[in-house]
């Protein structure tokens, strides 16, 4: 497995400039995106927890009549980031992308003429033969779904019908691409909502994915609503952000458990409350974690890869605390490299001695147990390192970008109080 590009939003990710017109290429971008087209107002494009049950965060994209021109000629509207996929189709030629929307209910169709891009493009720098490339358009008429080319001709048909296609609801959608520039390319748009298993919309195979009379060039992803001038409707909706990877496990969206005010309630320890995660390819964002001792942190979880050179969040309640491993090769010697560690952010890094490197490829059991004195690490149930720290995790922290975990995560289960060994066997027990 490999991400080629994570677009998962953090809670500290912002604009960094200014507001008004700007580029593909304009910078700085917006947290791991590089670039952006049209942000015209402060409010325009911002982070917030994500509604509608989702964990985590979520990109809210406002876009109102006029305003949101950012001086087009055309005066149609743009509300967009972007980023440039560096390899992507020169040395990647087949590729998955995954992401999620919702639309606000109160998003209204605009009528004749009234077209709205929304979501994420992947059509871009005239690399697209006709039919083969990728916008998400929704109708004039109701919030069916059509698949644009990049020249925003329609391919005829409707993917997703309005019924299919609800407000107030996340969807969830995949592109899979082989990129040539002969017939032996494919495109394959799926989409799911809840807890339903993804289903192929749209497709075309045996097509040119790339145009042969253009140059090799990198590709550029924008996320975001880009609608017609004549779109006289304030539109709301909400985005998880992109990820780019090679496989179809890099990027399909596994969704946390179902659970009200996304706690639960199990039976052991007494019914302590616990915030539980299921089926989560890389970082886990724990939004709702507590950010006071004691509580207890436990993955079940499969690392594919150790980088030499990055850390790697496991999980983190971000800006108090996370559980991370360090790089394979870490500049404070052997002794703290590729190790299970608990960050309490920007006050103190607490060194498990258990070696994530050598259980690249097994699925493990990992339980942190944090109280206001000691951090116990425990491994498969056996206690590994008990270490003795004074620092205690706070709110507003350093938020750390570029520091992805490479695995996959069955479950994570955050409990607001210190489980002892037998309550850890317990829980590795359960399904």
């Amino acid at each position: 497995m490999e991400l080629l590009f994570d677009g998962t939003i953090h809670s500290g990710d912002h604009r960094a400039g200014g507001y008004g017109p700007g580029g593909s290429g304009s910078t700085p971008g917006y947290g791991s995106y590089t670039g952006w087209y049209c942000i015209p107002q402060i409010d325009s494009l911002t982070t917030v927890p994500a509604p509608g049950g989702r964990l985590g965060y979520a990109v809210k994209i406002i876009a109102r009549p006029i305003v949101s021109a950012c001086g087009s000629l055309n005066k149609d509207q743009h509300v967009q980031i972007s980023t440039t996929i560096i390899g992507m189709p020169t040395t990647h030629k087949e590729a998955w992308i995954g992401w999620s929307t919702m639309l606000d209910p109160s998003w209204q169709p605009q009528g004749p003429g009234g077209w709205e891009h929304f979501g994420m493009g992947f059509a871009m720098l005239g690399y697209v033969l006709p039919n083969t490339g990728l916008y998400t358009d929704i109708s004039e008429y109701d919030t069916s779904i059509h698949v644009l080319n990049n020249a925003r001709h329609s391919d005829g048909r409707n993917v997703l019908s309005a019924a299919e296609h609800t407000k107030g609801v996340w969807h969830d959608w995949m592109f899979h691409v082989k990129w040539a520039k002969d017939n032996t390319g494919f495109v394959e748009l799926w989409h799911k909502t809840g807890t339903n298993p993804y289903k192929m919309v749209f497709w075309h195979y045996n097509v040119a994915t790339l145009n042969p009379a253009n140059p090799d060039r990198d590709f550029v992803v924008r996320l975001g609503l880009y609608r017609s001038e004549v779109s006289i409707s304030t539109q709301i909706f909400w985005t998880q952000g992109v990820k780019i990877g090679l496989t179809r496990a890099d990027v399909e969206y596994g969704g946390p458990a179902e659970c009200p005010a996304l706690t639960c309630n199990l039976t052991i320890g007494g019914g302590a409350q616990i915030i539980e995660y299921k089926n989560i390819q890389g970082t886990i964002e724990a939004s709702n974690a507590p950010t006071s001792a004691p509580f207890t942190v436990i993955l079940k979880t499969t690392p594919t890869t150790i980088s030499n050179t990055l850390w790697a969040i496991l999980l983190r309640r971000s800006g108090s605390w996370a559980v991370e491993c360090s790089p394979g090769i870490y500049k404070d010697g052997e002794v703290k490299s590729g190790k299970l560690i608990f960050e309490i952010t920007d006050k103190q890094d607490l060194f498990s001695s258990i070696d994530m490197r050598i259980l690249v490829g097994q699925q493990v059991h990992l339980a942190i147990v944090f109280t206001a004195t000691n951090c116990k690490f425990y491994l498969n149930g056996v206690l590994i390192s008990d270490i003795v720290h004074t620092a205690q995790p706070g709110t507003g922290g350093t938020v750390y970008t570029n520091e992805p975990y490479l695995g996959f995560t069955e479950y994570a289960r955050i409990w607001d109080k210190a489980l002892t060994q037998t309550e850890i066997h317990a829980d590795m027990t359960q399904t």
